[in-house]
């Protein structure tokens, strides 16, 4: 860690990194954010998921600064109230995209802010919306390029990994209007080509007047990639995938360990 500069700002990815193996935030993480908070360094936080799954999180830990949700494509405003920028998939590309990965019977999601939209409903949906308290509506085969807004974020999922891969080879030129972050083997998102965490929370410090190596970062996944590279200190869960422990300053232990609290323990609180 770099002392000629002190850090101003936590970053936090919910699921595999903040989150324990029963979405919750242990209660020792929530005091170790709580003593950081004290030491007058904010906190905020930044996932994939939507507002509304985000919002109960937010609430417990009290922060009060714009929240970060589906991967940098909407930021909040303050103690995430209201929407202060939101960034959609291009129209033309995103309906051209679902035609074409419905034709090839790929498992499409199609995320309008809080309303999750898929042609059925299967096992795995209902139990994600229960899960994540996310309301879905079912449009039938074939009907997601008619939803009543641009979708802001799109997961595909399909139980065989190499079609997965494809995805972006099988979009052709217009894979170049996207930007692409694995959930898992099995499912990848896609959000518009400008739109990542890094570049959200370099907005964020825009508007707070701090600088990227003023923050610390930590998460788990594809999608936390640019904001692990970008931040002054990148941190990468112990059981993050290894795209993102190639590209982070640190590795601390899984969210089943706590690894957050570590983190914060270790590179602001002891140090």
């Amino acid at each position: 860690m770099n002392k000629d500069f002190t850090m101003k700002l936590v970053v936090l990815d919910l699921d595999g990194t903040l989150l324990d193996e029963k979405k919750e935030i242990p209660p020792q993480t929530m005091q170790t954010i709580r003593n950081v908070q004290e030491k007058g360094i904010a906190v905020t936080l930044a996932s994939s998921r939507p507002l509304c799954s985000m919002l109960p999180y937010a609430r417990a830990l009290q922060l009060d600064l714009p929240l970060i949700a589906h991967s940098g494509a909407i930021i909040t405003g303050a103690a995430g109230s209201g929407i202060r920028q939101r960034q959609p998939l291009n129209p033309p590309s995103a309906r051209l995209a679902i035609e074409l990965l419905e034709k090839h019977e790929y498992y499409i999601k199609a995320y309008c802010d809080d309303i999750l939209y898929v042609q059925e409903a299967i096992a795995e949906t209902i139990k994600y919306s229960q899960l994540y308290g996310v309301p879905y509506r079912e449009v039938g085969k074939n009907n997601l390029t008619g939803l009543p807004e641009i979708p802001i974020r799109l997961m595909m999922f399909d139980r065989d990994s190499r079609r997965i891969e494809r995805i972006p080879e099988l979009l052709g030129d217009l894979r170049h209007d996207f930007s692409f972050a694995n959930d898992t083997e099995y499912g990848l998102e896609m959000v518009d080509c400008s739109v990542n965490k890094g570049n959200a929370v370099k907005l964020l410090c825009d508007e707070l007047g701090l600088e990227m190596r003023e923050v610390m970062a930590i998460g788990n996944e594809g999608n936390d990639v640019e904001m692990i590279k970008m931040a002054g200190l990148g941190i990468a869960m112990g059981n993050a995938c290894t795209e993102l422990k190639r590209v982070a300053a640190a590795v601390t232990k899984s969210n089943i360990e706590s690894g957050v609290e570590y983190a914060l323990k270790k590179y602001i609180l002891e140090c």
